[in-house]
């Protein structure tokens, strides 16, 4: 990497890891990244109405079968419990050969290295389109963003850049969100013999999830069901036993997997 090229790069990602952005707040990142674009070179700067950015690169020659993809996002999951962070989240930090803050490794470094990387291209060693996609919204709706854009553009190959310790990553285990709800019985806590405890049904439910041997793949590894959100109800809690309650699973899919099997199960 040139020095031009990393220097580049690194001030880009800290840049955007400054600019805190949870999902549905990427407005100033998107800003930035298009500024970016437009800066080393884009043929083309677009925002859709989602927020996404796009950018536009054409080398000689007409595409063969439609564009390269280089497709990141923008948001990230919240910097939780900041005071315990060795160097403030939205600080982007360099120590130690790294940059530190939220959202650096997923996917804020990523999203700097391919603008600026493609931006930087001789034009003449391009072959036909190269499009750089910066998404929103991809950790709370995940692919949401990409889908509207592949319903625009003809697209051949898509280098999705998470991060995969900086090895090729052939695939990308599935996702499903499930919720496995429970039925109780309202009651006064003074007399909770007279309820049925909803949560305490769903804990029940949730140990027998949890005890489910994973299915697992040779290229994708292992798929897996993670508890991520409990609630109850009445809501807030104080004197009454919860007559209904909730709980949402990640529920990480491998090759062959179905919605039927997977809510079979």
């Amino acid at each position: 990497m040139s020095a031009e090229l990393e220097s580049g790069t690194l001030a880009l990602c800290r840049e955007l890891v400054r600019l805190e952005s949870p999902s549905g707040g990427e407005r100033e990142v998107a800003a930035a990244v298009g500024r970016a674009m437009t800066e080393v070179g884009y043929d083309e700067v677009r925002y859709d109405e989602l927020g996404s950015v796009l950018g536009v690169r054409r080398g000689p020659g007409a595409p063969e079968g439609g564009a390269l993809l280089l497709d990141a996002h923008m948001d990230t999951v919240p910097a939780t419990e900041p005071s315990s962070w060795r160097f403030p989240p939205f600080a982007a930090e360099c120590r130690d050969g790294r940059i530190w803050g939220r959202g650096t490794t997923d996917v804020k470094g990523s999203l700097a290295a391919a603008v600026v990387a493609i931006g930087r291209l001789p034009r003449a060693e391009l072959r036909g389109e190269v499009l750089v996609s910066a998404g929103v919204g991809e950790e709370r709706i995940e692919g949401l963003a990409l889908g509207h854009l592949l319903e625009r553009h003809r697209v051949r190959t898509a280098i999705i850049c998470e991060p995969t310790g900086l090895a090729v990553g052939l695939g990308h285990r599935g996702r499903a969100s499930l919720v496995v709800e429970a039925a109780g019985r309202a009651a006064h806590t003074s007399r909770a013999e007279n309820g049925i405890n909803a949560v305490y049904r769903l804990t029940e439910a949730i140990a027998r999830v949890r005890a489910m041997t994973p299915r697992t793949d040779e290229l994708l590894g292992r798929g897996h069901a993670e508890l991520v959100e409990v609630s109850s109800l009445p809501f807030p809690g104080s004197a009454m036993v919860p007559y209904h309650a909730t709980a949402r699973f990640d529920r990480r899919l491998v090759r062959g997997e179905t919605r039927e099997g997977v809510l079979a199960e």
